[in-house]
Formats: C-alpha cells, structure tokens, sequence
C-alpha cells in the first residue's frame, strides 16, 4: 500500500466514524427528547451535563454540526492535502460528543441507582 492509498484509506476510515457518530447524534435526539421532561417530575435539580445533552436545541444542533463538519473537513482537507489529521480532529470530537451526550444523559439514573443500592446495603 503506498502512502496516498495509506493516507485515503484512513481518510475513509475517519469520515465513516465521524459520520456514524453524527447519525448516533441523531438517535440520541430522537430518543432522548422526552428525557428531559421525564427528569423534571422527580423534582430534583439535574446536573449541568443532563440538562445540557437533554436541551432541545443542542439534540437539535448536535447532529447536524458533526454531521457537517465531516463534510467541512473532508472538503477543505482536499484542498490541503491535510486530510487525515482533521478529520482525525473532526472523528474524535464527534465521538467525544456521543460519549458525553450518554453519559450526561443518563447521570440522573445512574445515580438514583447508587443511591438506592446504598439504601439496600
């Protein structure tokens, strides 16, 4: 494999990811839309994380911002020939992104487990 082949595969590779992570982006709005509101009737206050990733707009923005910069970045990369290390870039954001958009979605619950586990202990 000669290094342009390298350099494309790579490139193939990461666009895959980034666009993986935005349609799981994607999911998450669909799903956790009424999350949200599920979490407001156990009156209590919901950590920053939760009610950031649970926030209309960010499920709304979310998606179509990693979505479009794979697209950005594999157009301007071309132009660049620096390809691999944005979208490199652009693929760890957006997973990073899923990651904490779970995470913070599902904070409350995890520790409503906790807390009832200690209570049973």
């Amino acid at each position: 494999m000669t290094g342009d082949e390298r350099q494309l595969y790579w490139a193939g590779f990461l666009s895959g990811l980034g666009v993986a992570a935005g349609l799981v982006l994607a999911w998450f709005a669909v799903s956790f839309g009424e999350l949200r509101e599920a979490f407001r009737e156990l009156d209590a206050e919901l950590p920053w994380l939760t009610r950031l990733v649970t926030h209309p707009t960010y499920l709304r923005l979310m998606p179509v911002a990693a979505l479009g910069s794979v697209g950005a970045a594999t157009l301007l990369a071309k132009q660049l020939g620096t390809r691999v290390a944005v979208l490199g870039f652009v693929a760890a954001a957006a997973v990073l992104a899923v990651a904490l958009g779970y995470w913070g979605a599902t904070l409350p619950m995890r520790e409503l487990s906790g807390n009832i586990a200690s209570v049973i202990d």
